[in-house]
């Protein structure tokens, strides 16, 4: 293929979000997108207001982003060894420490989010506006 480097890139990033869309639905899909529709009369709620086919995904997906997270951790601390051994010291140190912050700001932001979930739950969970605003 003769592309210019404006069409190599931006075939490049179609690529990629096709690829990202396509794993995320493969691993994202449930059981419940396989079975036949039940004439249900109202959605299973668990207390906090958040039905089981939206929790379900969301913890999927905050799993995956842990595990990325970890493993980018891992390779980039790495990189700093790497770099360390070419006598960039300065270099690996800033890395490392930025790195070693950035993980533990991603493990700290999951749990202060549903914490801040519940207390708003908590808070406003006796107006039925707040839990079903439609």
């Amino acid at each position: 293929m003769n592309l210019s480097q404006k069409e190599k890139r931006k075939f490049g990033k179609v690529v990629k979000v096709f690829v990202a869309t396509t794993i995320s639905f493969l691993k994202l899909s449930s059981v419940s997108m396989a079975n036949a529709l039940n004439n249900t009369q109202s959605q299973t709620v668990i207390t906090s207001g958040i039905p089981t086919d939206l929790l379900e995904p969301i913890m999927e997906l905050i799993k995956l982003a842990l595990g990325g997270s970890l493993l980018l951790s891992v390779i980039l601390l790495i990189a700093a060894g790497t770099m360390r051994q070419f006598r960039k010291k300065k270099e690996a140190s800033e890395w490392t420490t930025d790195i070693i912050k950035g993980f533990l700001q991603v493990l700290i932001a999951t749990p202060l989010i549903f914490l801040l979930y519940y207390v708003v739950t908590l808070l406003l969970g006796n107006f039925t506006q707040f839990l079903k605003p439609f």
